[in-house]
């Protein structure tokens, strides 16, 4: 068996692009016999982003190299390592038992974690692609982690098995987010804006800004497919300075036309990685000067999950946000995480009630008691409520009543664009500074 650095250092990558050809070449002159390229997730990457030594890596990659030789034989195994993936090329090999073997390997993993005293991150998935006659060993490579791609969206420790079709979705991927790119860069994705309100007197008092994406030929995108698609191909920082520069604009105009009064807060929602490219850069400072807007109108929503998995950077992220007076509110509050605890360790202002946690407090006791623990625990942090997904008016009154103050949701309206969302704000009151 040969250890190598792979991909990162081009002659040994040449050299296993090279095995992967010969295998595709004896697949050719077998009449069809077939090997097997499993690419691994092995949660290593170089001494290890969990303070792996290079002692414990080495003995954890023994025991990987003691599996695979204990299943199919030394003499026909090629495994390269770099970048904690793990590729293992298995000569004269079927697809079907490359996926046995794939099981085997993460196995073997689990039982060396804790080798040295640290714990290495959780098992990845695992793409596997077979080495037909006539492939190329750049084709088998690419299918490999086009394979891999696809067990990660099944979750941590699956695996795949490379398939045409997922091929052509990832093409159709590629061409959409290349008319994805195209879109934002002309400013052709919009916004919609859902109001905020006061209970029980339906005033606005503010609006969530949300972005909206009108394919030329497709129709309407879901955004729960262009978001996502956005952050998969890098145009996540993009998108996010189009939505601040838009949603600014409008807030302007809006000032302007004294649609809103003082208090009136816009928000945008913003993933990590587009949190840091607000920060990052000077746009931000630029947009709120040149539109005169105060920085306090603005606050940017991360879910839960970002503000609970969040680096080191994306929290000094966050506090620069708050040093420049930018307000910042946890979306999906209650939505997956079961601690509190962040909400004293983070520079919150606001917290948005997930749905789920809303059910029927009127006719409901256990949703009563549930709303009313909400609304304790954000209160007892010296944070703002917004319950989300408000269907009825006794969700509402029943809110009013147990203290809750802002609330969002179909009651009250469904997302509007510019020129609806205007005409709402001018029949309803304006919202005045303070509750």
């Amino acid at each position: 068996m040969t250890w190598m650095t792979y991909p990162t250092v081009a002659a040994e990558t040449i050299q296993f692009l090279d095995e992967v050809g010969a295998a595709a070449s004896w697949a050719a002159r077998s009449g069809g016999g077939q090997s097997v390229l499993l690419l691994l997730d092995t949660g290593f990457s170089g001494c290890g982003p969990f303070g792996l030594g290079a002692v414990p890596l080495q003995r954890s990659l023994e025991v990987v190299e003691e599996c695979i030789h204990g299943t199919v034989g030394e003499e026909r195994v090629l495994v390269a390592f770099a970048g904690g993936k793990l590729a293992v090329l298995v000569r004269r090999f079927g697809p079907r038992r490359a996926a046995a073997l794939a099981r085997r390997i993460q196995q073997s993993l689990a039982a060396a974690r804790g080798v040295g005293g640290i714990v290495p991150a959780p098992l990845g998935s695992v793409g596997v692609r077979t080495v037909e006659p006539g492939t190329a060993p750049e084709d088998v490579l690419e299918e490999a982690w086009i394979a891999l791609e696809e067990a990660r969206t099944l979750g941590p420790g699956s695996v795949q098995v490379f398939d045409p079709e997922m091929l052509r979705r990832r093409r159709r991927r590629s061409a959409l987010a290349e008319d994805l790119e195209a879109s934002i860069r002309t400013s052709q994705v919009q916004l919609a804006y859902q109001p905020i309100v006061r209970l029980p007197t339906g005033a606005v008092s503010g609006a969530e800004a949300l972005a909206r994406w009108r394919h030329p030929v497709l129709g309407s995108i879901p955004p729960l497919e262009f978001i996502p698609l956005a952050e998969e191909f890098g145009l996540g920082p993009e998108l996010a300075q189009l939505v601040v520069t838009t949603a600014l604009g409008q807030l302007r105009a809006w000032t302007d036309s004294r649609s809103v009064g003082p208090g009136f807060t816009l928000s945008v929602n913003a993933s990590n990685s587009q949190l840091a490219s607000i920060v990052q850069t000077d746009a931000l400072r630029h947009v709120l000067s040149t539109t005169g807007i105060d920085p306090e109108s603005l606050a940017v929503e991360l879910t839960e999950e970002s503000f609970v998995s969040g680096t080191e950077t994306d929290t000094a992220a966050m506090r620069r946000l708050r040093a420049l007076g930018v307000g910042l509110h946890i979306d999906d509050f209650g939505s997956g995480y079961s601690s509190i605890g962040y909400l004293s360790r983070l520079p919150a202002t606001l917290v948005k009630v997930d749905r789920t946690l809303l059910g029927d407090p009127a006719g409901n006791p256990r949703d009563r008691r549930l709303v009313a623990a909400v609304l304790d625990i954000v209160g007892a942090y010296g944070l703002e409520a917004v319950f989300e997904g408000i269907e009825n008016a006794g969700q509402a009154e029943e809110l009013w009543r147990l203290g809750a103050v802002m609330g969002q949701g179909y009651h009250f309206s469904v997302p509007l664009h510019r020129e609806a969302m205007t005409a709402f704000l001018r029949r309803r009151h304006l919202p005045t500074q303070g509750h």
